[in-house]
């Protein structure tokens, strides 16, 4: 009975370790975010950096959180389908998502530094992507392709572009 008993336990240890050796969370190895630091904003120009996001990339923003002069703000935008570029249709990916989210804290020591405001705001962005494949119905999130992560990169940048160069003034 003893001896029953020590081969099931190893038994059990071997399906356990190989178990835990091939288990691999594809998602976390999954790189469908990119995300920028775009700078400080005066509180009363958060509005106009929503309204650049709505109107220059026609984003809609669907949740807006915390808007306070003590804990930021935390904005993201629905998703918004774009078309694939080459090196993802060549994947097999028939549609892509994009989608924006915007977080702040409060720029310590910095009150009033930019604009009449008392209060200036840390901002960063994370563009995430999910696509839909070829014979799939749910999106899934996807590495990013080269043009793709060109893609997020340019729309990154333009937005620290917009907060460093217009809303600072």
């Amino acid at each position: 009975m003893k001896i029953f008993t020590k081969i099931t336990q190893v038994t059990l240890l071997i399906f356990l370790l190989v178990g835990c050796s091939s288990t691999k969370n594809s998602s976390s190895d999954v790189k469908n975010s990119y995300s920028l630091e775009l700078g400080d904003i005066a509180e009363d120009k958060v509005e106009n950096l929503f309204n650049y996001l709505t109107q220059r990339y026609n984003f809609e923003i669907s949740r807006k959180d915390n808007y306070s002069s003590t804990t930021g703000f935390y904005a993201e935008t629905f998703w918004k389908e774009r078309e694939p570029f080459d090196d993802e249709k060549e994947l097999g990916i028939s549609k892509v998502q994009v989608k924006v989210i915007l977080t702040s804290k409060v720029a310590r020591g910095k009150t009033g530094e930019f604009s009449a405001s008392a209060v200036s705001y840390e901002v960063d962005s994370e563009v995430i992507q999910q696509v839909l494949k070829v014979g799939s119905s749910d999106f899934v999130p996807f590495t990013y392709t080269d043009k793709g992560k060109d893609y997020v990169k340019n729309l990154s940048y333009e937005l620290r572009d917009y907060v460093r160069g217009t809303l600072l003034r």
